[in-house]
């Protein structure tokens, strides 16, 4: 099933502050010294985050219009 067809979630702004808050982007702290299978964690964990800012700015949008 692509993404399109299924239907978005609500997102709040207080869940997106959260996860900002609790996902930290720690992508620079120490690098060069993290395995492989963490920084992937890592960088999963920025694109969740990502994903759902976008999705609440586009709500946000979209209740404007």
């Amino acid at each position: 099933m692509s993404q399109e067809a299924l239907e978005k979630p609500h997102v709040t702004k207080q869940l997106v502050e959260h996860l900002e808050a609790v996902y930290s982007d720690r992508l620079s702290d120490n690098i060069l010294h993290i395995s492989d299978r963490e920084l992937g964690s890592l960088v999963g964990q920025q694109v969740v985050v990502k994903y759902l800012r976008g999705l609440l700015a586009q709500q946000e949008e979209e209740a404007i219009l």
